[in-house]
Protein backbone atom coordinates (compact mmCIF):
# COMPACT_ATOMS: atom_id res chain seq x y z
CA UNK A 1 0.00 0.00 0.00
CA UNK A 2 1.31 3.40 -0.90
CA UNK A 3 1.75 5.74 2.07
CA UNK A 4 2.86 9.14 0.92
CA UNK A 5 2.61 10.48 4.50
CA UNK A 6 6.07 8.96 5.05
CA UNK A 7 7.33 11.90 3.00
CA UNK A 8 7.96 14.52 5.67
CA UNK A 9 9.14 17.49 3.60
CA UNK A 10 8.99 18.98 0.14
CA UNK A 11 12.54 18.00 -0.90
CA UNK A 12 11.66 14.34 -0.25
CA UNK A 13 8.57 14.77 -2.42
CA UNK A 14 10.55 16.40 -5.21
CA UNK A 15 13.17 13.64 -5.06
CA UNK A 16 10.74 10.74 -5.17
CA UNK A 17 8.54 12.42 -7.78
CA UNK A 18 11.59 12.83 -10.04
CA UNK A 19 12.51 9.17 -9.62
CA UNK A 20 8.96 8.04 -10.35
CA UNK A 21 8.79 10.25 -13.44
CA UNK A 22 12.01 8.72 -14.74
CA UNK A 23 10.55 5.23 -14.30
CA UNK A 24 7.35 6.33 -16.02
CA UNK A 25 9.31 7.83 -18.92
CA UNK A 26 11.21 4.58 -19.35
CA UNK A 27 8.01 2.56 -19.42
CA UNK A 28 6.17 4.95 -21.68
CA UNK A 29 9.09 4.96 -24.09
CA UNK A 30 9.12 1.18 -24.21
CA UNK A 31 8.00 1.22 -27.83
CA UNK A 32 11.28 2.83 -28.81
CA UNK A 33 13.10 0.39 -26.55
CA UNK A 34 11.19 -2.50 -28.10
CA UNK A 35 12.08 -1.23 -31.57
CA UNK A 36 15.73 -1.20 -30.53
CA UNK A 37 15.40 -4.73 -29.11
CA UNK A 38 13.77 -5.84 -32.36
CA UNK A 39 16.70 -4.45 -34.34
CA UNK A 40 19.13 -6.25 -32.01
CA UNK A 41 17.19 -9.49 -32.48
CA UNK A 42 17.26 -9.05 -36.25
CA UNK A 43 21.03 -8.58 -36.17
CA UNK A 44 21.43 -11.62 -33.91
CA UNK A 45 19.22 -13.70 -36.18
CA UNK A 46 21.21 -12.57 -39.22
CA UNK A 47 24.42 -13.62 -37.51
CA UNK A 48 22.87 -16.99 -36.60
CA UNK A 49 21.68 -17.42 -40.19
CA UNK A 50 25.18 -16.67 -41.47
CA UNK A 51 26.64 -19.20 -39.03
CA UNK A 52 24.07 -21.77 -40.15
CA UNK A 53 24.95 -21.25 -43.83
CA UNK A 54 28.65 -21.58 -43.01
CA UNK A 55 28.04 -24.78 -41.01
CA UNK A 56 26.00 -26.28 -43.86
CA UNK A 57 28.70 -25.35 -46.38
CA UNK A 58 31.48 -26.71 -44.15
CA UNK A 59 29.53 -29.94 -43.65
CA UNK A 60 28.99 -30.36 -47.39
CA UNK A 61 32.65 -29.63 -48.18
CA UNK A 62 33.94 -32.04 -45.53
CA UNK A 63 31.51 -34.75 -46.66
CA UNK A 64 32.60 -34.30 -50.27
CA UNK A 65 36.27 -34.50 -49.31
CA UNK A 66 35.70 -37.57 -47.12
CA UNK A 67 34.25 -39.39 -50.13
CA UNK A 68 37.73 -39.43 -51.65
CA UNK A 69 39.60 -42.69 -51.24
CA UNK A 70 43.12 -41.26 -51.49
CA UNK A 71 43.11 -39.29 -48.19
CA UNK A 72 45.97 -39.66 -45.74
CA UNK A 73 44.83 -40.84 -42.29
CA UNK A 74 45.66 -37.48 -40.68
CA UNK A 75 43.70 -35.59 -43.35
CA UNK A 76 40.75 -37.99 -42.94
CA UNK A 77 40.71 -37.37 -39.14
CA UNK A 78 40.90 -33.61 -39.68
CA UNK A 79 37.97 -33.72 -42.11
CA UNK A 80 35.97 -36.01 -39.82
CA UNK A 81 36.50 -33.56 -36.96
CA UNK A 82 35.46 -30.67 -39.20
CA UNK A 83 32.41 -32.62 -40.35
CA UNK A 84 31.43 -33.42 -36.76
CA UNK A 85 31.83 -29.81 -35.65
CA UNK A 86 29.86 -28.49 -38.63
CA UNK A 87 27.07 -31.01 -38.04
CA UNK A 88 26.93 -30.06 -34.36
CA UNK A 89 26.78 -26.33 -35.16
CA UNK A 90 24.10 -26.90 -37.81
CA UNK A 91 21.96 -29.03 -35.49
CA UNK A 92 22.35 -26.60 -32.61
CA UNK A 93 21.38 -23.58 -34.70
CA UNK A 94 18.43 -25.33 -36.30
CA UNK A 95 17.19 -26.85 -33.05
CA UNK A 96 17.37 -23.70 -30.95
CA UNK A 97 15.37 -21.46 -33.28
CA UNK A 98 11.93 -22.78 -32.35
CA UNK A 99 12.73 -22.89 -28.64
CA UNK A 100 14.14 -19.37 -28.64
CA UNK A 101 11.23 -17.97 -30.67
CA UNK A 102 8.67 -19.41 -28.25
CA UNK A 103 10.63 -18.31 -25.19
CA UNK A 104 11.17 -14.79 -26.56
CA UNK A 105 7.48 -14.42 -27.44
CA UNK A 106 6.38 -15.53 -23.98
CA UNK A 107 8.87 -13.24 -22.27
CA UNK A 108 7.69 -10.30 -24.41
CA UNK A 109 4.09 -11.01 -23.36
CA UNK A 110 5.08 -11.05 -19.68
CA UNK A 111 7.02 -7.80 -20.00
CA UNK A 112 4.13 -6.13 -21.82
CA UNK A 113 1.72 -7.13 -19.06
CA UNK A 114 4.11 -5.91 -16.37
CA UNK A 115 4.47 -2.56 -18.11
CA UNK A 116 0.71 -2.25 -18.54
CA UNK A 117 0.28 -2.73 -14.80
CA UNK A 118 3.15 -0.45 -13.75
CA UNK A 119 2.19 2.64 -15.76
CA UNK A 120 -1.12 3.38 -13.94
CA UNK A 121 0.50 2.69 -10.56
CA UNK A 122 3.32 5.14 -11.30
CA UNK A 123 0.91 7.80 -12.55
CA UNK A 124 -1.22 7.48 -9.42
CA UNK A 125 1.86 7.62 -7.20
CA UNK A 126 3.11 10.77 -8.92
CA UNK A 127 -0.27 12.46 -8.39
CA UNK A 128 -0.27 11.46 -4.71
CA UNK A 129 3.30 12.68 -4.18
CA UNK A 130 2.48 16.00 -5.85
CA UNK A 131 -0.59 16.36 -3.62
CA UNK A 132 1.57 15.60 -0.57
CA UNK A 133 4.14 18.14 -1.74
CA UNK A 134 1.47 20.78 -2.10
CA UNK A 135 0.05 20.02 1.36
CA UNK A 136 3.40 20.38 3.16
CA UNK A 137 4.60 23.75 4.38
CA UNK A 138 7.13 25.54 2.22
Amino acid sequence: MLDETRLKNRPQCVLVKGKLEVRLDILENRDRSNDFADRQTTRREATAAERLVKAINDLAAATTQLARTDLAPAERRRLETLQLAARHTRDELQGNEADEDAADAFEADVVAELVDVQVPVLRAAIVRVQARHDALPA
